[in-house]
């Protein structure tokens, strides 16, 4: 009976080699590079403004943001747009509708990342678990 455990166990423990090293993990989830590069965050008339630079062959036509603010939760801002390959544009995310009187001097974003870029060919790029996520504090 021991020697059955201990075979089925190496078993198993040569299956998960087997899977990590052929590259399967990679094909389940997309833990590549993500198809764009952004700025650093900052803030700018009542907003959060970035540039977006398409890394991937495609069209862009619309992005999708995501970011903790301490008190406001999670916002999420969506944006049409066109950006060819290789090229880049300047978004700004208004705040302004998130806090009723004036946008507090100093301002903590925290998990800023893009989570969805459709393509003209209508094909979607996702990262709704934030794996690009990053953590700024912005001066207003």
């Amino acid at each position: 009976m021991q020697k059955q455990k201990a075979w089925s166990l190496l078993m198993v423990e040569v299956a998960v080699v087997i899977f990590i090293t052929s590259g399967c993990p990679s094909r389940l989830w997309d833990i590549t590079s993500p198809p764009y590069l952004i700025s650093k965050p900052s803030y700018q008339e009542g907003g959060v403004a970035f540039d977006f630079c398409n890394r991937s062959s495609k069209t862009v036509i619309y992005i999708e943001t995501k970011m903790n603010v301490p008190d406001r939760g999670c916002i999420t801002s969506s944006s049409p747009c066109s950006i060819q390959k290789n090229l880049q544009n300047n978004f700004c995310i208004s705040l302004e509708e998130y806090f009723s009187n004036a946008i507090p001097s100093s301002l903590v974003i925290d998990n800023f990342y893009i989570s969805k870029i459709r393509y003209s060919d209508g094909s979607e790029w996702k990262d709704y678990l934030g794996v690009y996520a990053d953590y700024f504090t912005l001066e207003v």
